[in-house]
């Protein structure tokens, strides 16, 4: 497990006082940048799934016998 800092794009090892530089032309920081990047992006999409969801949902969702007709009407 590291840490991929944004800015100055240091990569940090756990148990390490200094990070360790990559060159920015370097294909193993390249790698880290999209490893980081598709976990912020699966995250951020995750995340507005749910958000999403509970945006739909209604108090009225919870009562018996009542259908998606009348729930959309009111």
């Amino acid at each position: 497990m590291i840490g991929l800092a944004k800015r100055l794009e240091e990569v940090w090892v756990p148990g390490e006082e200094d990070p360790v530089i990559l060159p920015r032309a370097s294909e193993s920081l390249y790698l880290l940048q999209r490893v980081r990047d598709e976990a912020h992006r699966f995250a951020i999409t995750f995340h507005r799934s749910k958000r999403s969801q509970r945006m739909t949902a209604s108090a009225l969702d919870g009562i018996r016998g009542l259908g998606d007709t009348r729930r959309k009407r009111s």
